[in-house]
Parts: structure tokens; sequence; C-alpha cells
């Protein structure tokens, strides 16, 4: 599908110290350059539980891989106080215009062990459910001091969570919108507050780096349209007015998809 292949340097992980690493190459076969996204997820069916895509850290999840080009992409593990077992994540390498859902059979599986730490001294017997308490006590306190400061800071409740992206917000304007579950800020521009799939915010962080757009600019630049024209094979991407950064066309096809179905994104 698409011409995209994912290879794993090895299909069993075991963490040292409660972290470990492998590498992951994904290869377009494609005739084109295509927007590329490698993601971590429970695989189908699985307990999320037992599942280590919590702990899972893609490097620089969303690229562009050119026709016949390989990319590698590190991903790390860090478990932290997870119990000793083993997990199992399924990674999936798709175009960035659609759904991981569509990929998933061409995913690879990895299974990460996190060892037993004999240093780690045992619960003592029947003490384990005063540390339950004790969490869930903590837990509390944090929450009702959290709501208890932002509502005097604000003067009223607080504002929707910000959205997840691999660029922080720059902007001083306050949210206006609160997304609907699953759905985050897409940030196209630090003021966009249309709700997109996290997926979708990636590449649009990742299009917005300097040195992605350079690869898509003429060298001179200019051109039609001036300073701003793309690349053949590029199109601006119009997620608002004045958005000319250079993206394939189905990502200005998809920001506009995004736009017309905000109504029914959010939260009313």
């Amino acid at each position: 599908m698409n011409g995209i292949q994912l290879t794993v340097a090895a299909t069993e992980v075991s963490l040292d110290g409660g972290t470990g690493s492998l590498t992951v190459s994904v290869t377009n076969h494609g005739g084109t350059a295509q927007g590329v996204l490698l993601e971590a997820q429970a695989p189908p069916g699985a307990d999320p539980a037992a599942s280590a895509a919590g702990w899972t850290t893609v490097d620089r999840p969303a690229r562009e891989i050119g026709p016949g080009a390989t990319e590698q992409y590190a991903v790390t593990f860090a478990s932290g106080p997870a119990p000793a077992a083993r997990y199992a994540v399924l990674l999936v390498a798709h175009p960035a215009s659609a759904p991981a859902a569509a990929y998933v059979d061409t995913g690879r599986t990895v299974q990460v062990t996190v060892p037993h730490d004999p240093a780690a001294p045992p619960a003592p017997r029947g003490s384990l459910w005063w540390l339950v308490v004790l969490g869930v006590v903590v837990v509390v306190a944090i929450v009702g001091a959290a709501v208890f400061l932002s509502r005097h800071a604000s003067g009223g409740t607080a504002g929707p969570p910000p959205a997840t992206s691999s660029s922080p917000a720059t902007s001083s304007a306050a949210p206006d919108v609160r997304c609907k579950p699953g759905l985050v800020y897409r940030q196209a521009r630090p003021a966009d507050h249309v709700c997109v799939t996290p997926a979708s915010a990636l590449e649009a962080a990742d299009d917005n780096r300097p040195e992605v757009q350079q690869r898509r600019l003429p060298t001179p630049r200019g051109g039609p349209y001036g300073p701003d024209t793309c690349l053949s094979g590029y199109v601006w991407r119009d997620a608002f007015d004045g958005d000319h950064v250079c993206v394939f066309p189905e990502t200005r096809t998809q920001a506009a998809r995004e736009n017309a179905a905000q109504p029914g994104n959010i939260v009313p």
C-alpha cells in the first residue's frame, strides 16, 4: 500500500535500568516523495496495560521520504515504574494523509521485556494497600491544588489543556475551543485551534520546520507566486489565510477537510 515498507532491527528488546532502544527503517518504494508517520500503539485486541506503547517514544515521527529512499528512526523505551513483565508494542508506518488503522497489517510487533530488579527490596506483606491509599491521597491533593490555583489565577474555571505538539506554542492568545476526546489543536500556527488527530498535529509541526521548507522551495527562490513559490509537486497548505507553507497536495486537501469538520470536533 503506497510502497511503504517498515523493518525493525530486532523483535525482542530487554530493558537495562528501565530503558532501551531500537532502530527502525522505513523505505518508500513509491515513485514520488511521501510524508510518512511512524507510530507506536497497542497491538489490536491487546490489553493496554500489557502494552509498551504508553512509554515508547519515536524520534521525529513525521518525515518526508523521497522515492526509493530509506529513513532510520530511533525508538526508545522508558518503562518507569512498570513492573517486571513482557510487554508488546506495535510499530506502524503510514502516509501522513492516511490513518494508521489502515496500515496495521503492515506493522511490526516488538516484545519489550522489563526484567526483575534483584536489588529492589520486596514490599512488606500487608503494607501494599497503604501505598495505594497514599498514592490516591497524593493525586487528589495535587489535582485539588491545581484546580484551586487555576481558578484563582483566571477568575473562573480552568481552560482546555494545550494541544499536543512537537513545537511549543508561542502565542499568548487564550484557547477558544475545547476539542473532543482524542483530538488536539493542529497548531499550523500558534493560534490555530482547529481540532485534529495527534498524527495530523505532528505532521503540521514537521511541515513547519525550516529545514523541511528549505527542501520544498526552489533555489534561487521565486517564481509565479513570488518568494513563496513552491517547488513543482508541492502546494500551499492554506490551513488559514496566508498559510504559504509548502506541502503535498493531499495535505492541503486534509487541512481543508479538517477546517470544514471543526464544528463537529469541538465540545459545545
